[in-house]
């Protein structure tokens, strides 16, 4: 079911887990990889996402239930005690945000580790964390 915030319904019964991921195409396509692990887990899966995430996985079968919030509806910096008030009643929370983007890129409205570089993080620093080989 599809649901726009902030007419969000209390968790389903039984167990259910709120998966939390907004950002472009891109994003939700990374997270969708964690549905099906949790679907077999037994969980209700309840996904919170912007415009963007609907559009991508809307016809994804592991996720039960919508939250769909406009982009920038919910300002930055009132973000962390609105995933602290919408978690309310879930048995698990998969925070998916700022996954990345907390150390490696520069959001206005968000601190950065340094402002002295384009990437929002020490040349140094990034180099060190992120000049790594798999």
């Amino acid at each position: 079911m599809f649901f726009k915030y902030p007419d969000f319904p209390q968790p389903k019964k039984g167990k259910n887990v709120l998966v939390l991921r907004y950002g472009a195409y891109g994003d939700h396509v990374v997270a969708s990889s964690v549905l099906p692990y949790l679907k077999k887990d037994g969980y209700k899966i309840t996904y919170n996402c912007t415009e963007w995430g609907y559009e991508v996985l809307k016809c994804n079968p592991y996720i039960d239930d919508f939250w769909v919030q406009i982009t920038d509806q919910v300002a930055i910096k009132d973000l962390d005690d609105h995933w602290d008030k919408i978690k309310v009643g879930f048995d698990k929370v998969v925070q998916l945000n700022q996954s990345i983007e907390v150390e490696c890129v520069s959001i206005q409205g968000r601190d950065v580790i340094a402002q002295d570089d384009k990437w929002g993080i020490h040349r140094e620093l990034r180099r060190k964390k992120y000049n790594i080989n798999f």
